[in-house]
């Protein structure tokens, strides 16, 4: 019985960071994507500041 118990355990934590892995991978795509445009739009924020200071 402890056995089987022990088997269950394990694999259920083995799923568990499974899904844990993918649900990680996920986030950082989604971050990536959300954090692309707001540095894109930083970036040429940037540049027209500098242009502009420099008149």
């Amino acid at each position: 019985m402890f056995q089987l118990q022990s088997e269950f355990a394990k694999a259920q934590f083995d799923s568990a960071v499974a899904e844990a892995s993918k649900v990680s991978e996920v986030v950082m795509k989604a971050a990536g994507e959300i954090v692309q445009p707001l540095s894109n739009r930083y970036a040429l924020a940037t540049e027209k500041f500098k242009s502009n200071a420099s008149l």
